[in-house]
């Protein structure tokens, strides 16, 4: 039976009876909490100024002591992915969410997802195995599956297909910032490519996978023979319902306010409507959530907790792997962390020019160029071609304000970089505060 509980561990732990009655009325109100499945060791209720042991059962298993005295949020997307608060990193491509950050959220307690859109087969062996130097605890891994066009199915024959103007545009550009000829990741996604991505996934024993942009059915045969978690996110909810009869353990309600690949529909209408389509599969809530009120927001709307990317591009960790692969440049991550750092809740703008499908970035000089160029973007698997052509030429160039960086409405909440350990306690706690004391006030 799902529980969802508020965990006081600690030496200087009180639990009162005035405590319990406040958790357990503000999980009703969450639509998670069930007033029978809330139990604790009788020894420590005694009244309200009593003081509990510390160790408290406060829910199906017994916390033990820590050295700070922690309020922590326990969902029932904990038992099921084995983690201890529901805070899961999203799993930003070619590396930006990399083994350093990801071992960094699982280590803090939640659950870190590699970043593997984009990397090679040996690529994505050498972070999975990296992650397990670095952490003990369940991660998982994160590629972009969409259902492919009829193609070829190799490179060069998906590359024939982009027209001569585009080619001509990115020749243009070049011309212009002064590119030199360089060696770029020759980038294409096949289902071969795709194919070859996945194995590595399985024949490694990932705990879990995470994907986005729709899943094909032999993607999904392959994950469930392996006994592997299935995450996958959702923008609508037509495509939520649809994703529910193929049994995924958890479907990410993702609002347009996202970073990245996004839909149209705001946060706070898809998140409790996907939550009534798809019951009983848990939800996450995504979308501009940054901090615990963000959290304890998603689990008024009866998501079991949320998925977060812009906040963690903020941290230390993010980064280092994309940048030890090439696709990033320190003076491209550092140019984007501070746009995040600055940037207000209107200046990332959905296009389809990133990929070719919709994805919020924040306003670069290429986007302006592209609009004036007339040219129409492509579909996904070419237009990604095109623009690692063009943005890896323009990092190399030192022209970052020229990228297209993906990121969310919520960065305005973002004022400064912190440890992506010290970004999951923060966040946890600030919700466990708003639900135990601030909320109680008005009811």
């Amino acid at each position: 039976m799902a529980r969802s509980f508020l965990r006081y561990p600690g030496e200087n732990a009180i639990l009162t009876e005035y405590i319990i009655f406040n958790v357990i009325v503000n999980y009703k109100l969450t639509g998670i909490y069930k007033n029978e499945n809330f139990f604790v060791d009788n020894s420590c209720i005694h009244g309200v100024s009593e003081r509990c042991p510390a160790n408290v059962l406060v829910g199906p298993r017994k916390i033990r002591s820590r050295e700070e005295d922690v309020v922590g949020v326990y969902t029932p997307l904990c038992d099921l992915l084995q983690i201890e608060c529901p805070v899961v990193l999203a799993g930003m491509g070619m590396g930006i969410s990399g083994a350093d950050l990801a071992a960094a959220v699982s280590n803090a307690g939640g659950l870190g997802l590699l970043g593997c859109s984009r990397l090679t087969p040996d690529q994505i062996r050498e972070l999975i195995r990296k992650t397990r130097q670095l952490t003990d605890k369940p991660f998982g891994v994160d590629i972009l599956a969409p259902p492919l066009s009829g193609s070829p199915g190799q490179k060069e024959g998906l590359k024939r297909q982009i027209p001569r103007k585009y080619w001509d545009f990115v020749e243009k550009i070049k011309r212009d910032f002064n590119i030199p000829d360089f060696d770029h990741p020759d980038y294409a996604l096949t289902e071969e490519f795709l194919r070859q991505q996945m194995e590595v996934v399985v024949s490694e024993k990932v705990p879990v996978f995470a994907t986005g942009l729709g899943t094909p059915g032999w993607v999904r045969e392959e994950i469930r023979a392996h006994g592997i978690k299935y995450i996958s996110l959702v923008g609508k909810v037509k495509h939520a319902v649809r994703l529910k009869e193929n049994s995924p353990d958890v479907i990410v309600a993702q609002g347009t306010e996202a970073g990245g690949h996004t839909g149209k529909i705001g946060g706070l209408a898809l998140i409790p409507m996907v939550v009534d389509a798809v019951s009983p599969v848990p939800v996450l809530a995504a979308g501009a959530i940054c901090d615990g009120r963000g959290l304890a927001a998603a689990l008024a709307l009866g998501a079991v907790g949320i998925w977060m990317g812009t906040a963690f591009l903020a941290t230390h960790e993010a980064f280092h792997d994309a940048i030890n692969l090439g696709w990033m440049t320190p003076g491209d991550r550092d140019f984007y962390q501070d746009t995040i750092l600055k940037a207000a809740e209107d200046d990332a703008v959905v296009t389809r020019v990133k990929t070719g499908k919709t994805c919020r970035v924040y306003r670069s000089g290429l986007l302006k160029l592209w609009e004036e160029s007339g040219l129409e973007p492509l579909p996904y698997q070419l237009q990604t071609i095109i623009m690692t052509h063009l943005e890896t030429g323009l990092m190399k160039a030192d022209k970052c304000d020229y990228v297209l960086h993906p990121g969310g409405q919520g960065a305005g909440m973002i004022h400064k970089l912190k440890s992506a350990g010290d970004l999951v306690r923060d966040i946890v706690h600030e919700a466990a505060q708003i639900i135990r004391d601030k909320l109680p006030v008005y009811i």
